[in-house]
């Protein structure tokens, strides 16, 4: 299956398909229960499976005797019962796949499209191609201050914002994101400035940037 979209579909609790399939370059988007591996040969690449739930994003049936589907190139994200979670958390951070907002352009309405600094295009991902089946249609749609793309910000921006800065932890995503003091770069006084913001009323993120 190539280049498909499945959104508001109902498969709880276990999901659907459940087939021997490939699937390639799909999105499954806002579902009750996401893929089914059933005792068959499975792959998934270059896929979204987003906002599934209830349910699991990929529910295994007997994974102490069925091995998991192959995953390569795939954004796992915003799913009620976890993403990456076991019997796939082996293939996280593999084989270009991720847990990262893919920004929608307007899902409500039926657009899923991606904006342009969504890591579903080929030029924000290390595959280098496209993740799901939405190319870009919309402009940035982040929020200064949401360095972990979880759609809010709050102190969990500033933890992130601090391991990126002192231990290499993941970079802010999008990277403007977390140029919150538009200064022209990322650095700690965008943490102080953030914890300005969450904890003594100080001005928005980017509320200084032209």
């Amino acid at each position: 299956i190539e280049n498909c979209l499945f959104i508001r579909n109902d498969g709880y609790p276990v999901g659907g398909f459940g087939a021997k399939l490939v699937l390639n370059n799909c999105t499954i988007a806002d579902c009750y229960g996401g893929i089914y591996d059933g005792f068959v040969d499975m792959a998934i690449n270059n896929c979204v499976i987003a906002n599934i739930g209830p349910g699991e994003a990929v529910y295994v049936e007997a994974v102490e005797y069925n091995e998991p589907p192959v995953i390569t190139c795939t954004d796992i994200w915003g799913n009620s019962e976890g993403d990456w979670a076991e019997p796939i958390d082996s293939q996280f951070a593999l084989n270009g796949n991720v847990s990262r907002n893919p920004f929608f352009c307007a899902p409500a309405l039926g657009d899923y499209r991606v904006a342009e600094e969504s890591i579903c295009l080929p030029s924000n991902n290390s595959c280098g191609l496209l993740i799901g089946i939405g190319e870009a249609g919309c402009n940035a749609l982040f929020a200064c201050g949401d360095v972990d793309a979880s759609n809010t910000v709050n102190v969990s921006d500033v933890v992130y914002l601090i391991n990126y800065i002192f231990s290499g932890g993941p970079a802010p995503y999008p990277p403007d994101s977390g140029e919150v003091d538009c200064n022209g770069s990322v650095t700690i006084s965008d943490a102080v400035y953030l914890i300005s913001y969450i904890f003594s009323g100080g001005p928005a993120p980017c509320a200084a940037c032209p």
